[in-house]
């Protein structure tokens, strides 16, 4: 059975979705960061840069990194779809949208949530957070172009990349901004939302 390590408003969210929606049998272990308890150690024992979500697989390996966790799962059960097999096409558009999340929009994002964290200089902290918020706002207009009119992120097909997607866009500072000057990721993340599996995941991680 799968072990997932979460807590509320993390990336946990996007792994527990794509669990849910796969079907298979998992158990939670909630991790209350506000309290500590990633910094503890045993959970250091478990990924020592103390960060959520971790996912223990079944024969006892342990994983960290959100986008590593929905490739993998995935691609474990390709019958249900969640991501392009190895040798379709929409493969490598696949992995390019998964690692412009994992890396420019989530690093955009963790920099503007924690600033302080990315300069020695605490008079630095609000000109980091500005630039975060510019880099987030590009990001998202690539995003959006790409999807154009399509249904999903990739096309005509539900992806993980679409509650990546989501997950993301509500992470935004702006949400209500975002979604207006971006139609498309709202048409995508409303969908999202709208999924019987996401409701509950969303619920546990106070998502919207």
């Amino acid at each position: 059975m799968y072990r997932l390590h979460t807590g509320a408003r993390t990336g946990g969210f996007v792994v527990h979705a794509v669990l849910e929606e796969l079907g298979v049998k998992y158990q939670l272990v909630n991790v209350d960061t506000k309290k500590g308890e990633h910094r503890k150690r045993a959970f250091l024992k478990l990924n020592p840069m103390a960060q959520v979500p971790v996912l223990e697989v079944p024969g006892g390996r342990v994983m960290t990194e959100s986008a590593a966790m929905v490739l993998y799962l995935a691609d474990r059960y390709p019958s249900k779809h969640l991501a392009p097999a190895a040798s379709a096409p929409a493969r490598a558009d696949f992995l390019r949208w998964l690692f412009f999340f994992a890396v420019n929009v989530y690093g955009s994002d963790l920099r503007y949530s924690y600033s302080e964290r990315y300069t020695s200089d605490p008079a630095g902290a609000e000109g980091v957070k500005a630039a975060a918020l510019a880099a987030l706002n590009r990001e998202f207009a690539i995003i959006d172009k790409a999807i154009g009119k399509s249904a999903w992120m990739l096309g005509g097909r539900y992806s993980a990349l679409d509650i990546y997607l989501a997950m993301l866009a509500y992470w935004h500072p702006d949400v209500p901004g975002l979604l207006k000057v971006s139609p498309n990721i709202a048409r995508v993340t409303d969908k999202v939302k709208a999924r019987k599996a996401i409701k509950p995941v969303a619920d546990h991680h106070e998502m919207w």
